[in-house]
């Protein structure tokens, strides 16, 4: 991931936004509480309004944990725990920015609020979730201690695949998701 994030800063920012993101939030127990309010009541008033559905898996309780650097799938868990929380952690922010300890945390707070709320952060966001999707079911898979070398080069050749299919056809997709997110 490192040497993604070299070779192209937008990605790089992307993730030093994201650590910055999980820095404020995740940096007591009682940020992590409002959070899981917040995610609580949006559940509850989605479910209320058919908005979104209850099931095994569906929907449970997430939080924030530091990603590692050589982890590309921590990094996708993280992408996809920020974009399920992504509306509680606005809130949160909003009311670090109002009650901040700070002038420089209050600061920090209003560059990353507008920051989150661009639409270029939304659209890297999904777009990384999307190509991070299938390197981690990459990697899980040749974690596997039964993996075997012909299994392995068919992943590889299904991963390649799927990316030249995203890369063909999935950007309308994508842009609508982002604007339904944003």
């Amino acid at each position: 991931m490192w040497l993604l994030q070299k070779k192209h800063n937008e990605v790089g920012d992307v993730f030093n936004f994201i650590f910055s993101i999980i820095n404020i939030v995740g940096a007591s127990c009682k940020k992590m509480e409002v959070i899981r309010e917040k995610q609580y009541a949006r559940i509850i008033e989605g479910l209320k309004n058919g908005e979104i559905f209850s099931g095994r898996g569906l929907n449970q309780e997430t939080s924030f944990r530091r990603y590692g650097d050589t982890r590309w799938g921590s990094h996708y868990v993280t992408i996809i725990h920020l974009l399920a929380m992504f509306s509680s952690v606005l809130d949160l922010l909003e009311i670090i920015r109002e009650d901040g300890m700070n002038s420089k945390q209050r600061t920090e707070v209003v560059i990353l609020t507008d920051i989150m709320e661009s639409f270029n952060f939304v659209f890297m966001l999904h777009y990384l979730r999307r190509i991070l999707a299938v390197t981690n079911e990459f990697s899980q898979a040749l974690q596997r201690k039964d993996q075997d070398i012909e299994n392995a080069t068919s992943l590889l050749k299904t991963s390649k695949e799927r990316f030249k299919m995203m890369r063909e056809n999935d950007w309308e997709s994508l842009l609508e998701e982002c604007h339904l997110f944003a």
